[in-house]
């Protein structure tokens, strides 16, 4: 179901700094300045527009929803972005956290996970023992004992590195607002066709990207020609934002000299 009004505004200037944010009232747009910490020089070529959306619900057609959201929108040269959990969303990737029984492997293992500000990862048994149905047992005791010996060495990053995206990219919800409370959600899958279904239908490139405070991974293309366009720094200072934002859609503009 789509739920919310599709807008008709005219695009507005933005200024060099300043990502604008589409909400379903047309009289409601905000101009959000970008992470200081984390601006990027490519943003000198591009701009950002996100769509404040209803939440995307298991089942939905991602690409009717995109498409209602962004279709007055669009320009020649736009590339669509839209985050890879709300992809997952719509493919019903969602498991409620009490449905997950960890067992001894999975409690163990969660308890030598690296504990990041930005969020709990597999620090979490049940999101550990989901891990361990995907890859196996045996990858993953090899991945943490990989992980082990190369802390000692100053070596960060292999488990996520031997294990890929498939594992990295399972991720939680501890916001307070349901439906999605206490929920895991896997990557997507196939976000490469999911990107070529919302090009075919909206006429616009695309891409699914997971990014959050921390890093970012471009997990889908619609086509071969825009991977040589570095997204992950135009993506950087995650404009998308965490938790409830709500703002799973959104616009890469380049910039002409008459937009700047």
């Amino acid at each position: 179901m789509i739920d919310g009004n599709n807008t008709s505004l005219g695009m507005q200037d933005l200024a060099l700094g300043q990502t604008l944010v589409y909400k379903k009232d047309s009289s409601e747009v905000d101009r959000l300045s970008l992470k200081k910490e984390k601006v990027s020089e490519i943003l000198k070529d591009y701009q950002r527009i996100l769509f404040k959306t209803h939440y995307i619900t298991p089942g939905e057609d991602i690409t009717r929803v995109i498409k209602h959201y962004t279709e007055s929108h669009l320009r020649p040269e736009d590339i669509i972005f839209v985050s890879d959990k709300a992809v997952a969303i719509s493919q019903d990737r969602v498991y409620k956290t009490e449905e997950i029984k960890p067992g001894f492997l999975a409690r163990l293992l969660s308890r030598f996970v690296y504990k990041s500000p930005y969020g709990l990862g597999l620090r979490v048994p049940e999101r550990m023992e989901l891990a361990i149905k995907i890859a196996g047992p045996l990858k993953i005791i090899f991945a943490a004992v990989a992980a082990a010996v190369g802390k000692v060495f100053g070596i960060k990053g292999l488990f996520y590195k031997i294990l890929g995206h498939e594992i990295r990219g399972i991720d939680g919800h501890e916001g307070r607002k349901p439906p999605y409370f206490n929920c895991i959600i896997l990557p997507a899958q196939n976000p490469n066709s999911v990107a070529a279904e919302i090009a075919r239908e909206t006429g616009s490139e695309a891409i699914v990207a997971d990014v959050n405070d921390l890093e970012g991974y471009i997990t889908g293309y619609s086509s071969e020609e825009i991977k040589n366009i570095n997204f992950r720094e135009i993506l950087r200072d995650n404009p998308m934002g965490q938790d409830d934002n709500c703002t799973p859609i959104g616009i890469i503009r380049p910039l002409s000299h008459n937009d700047s």
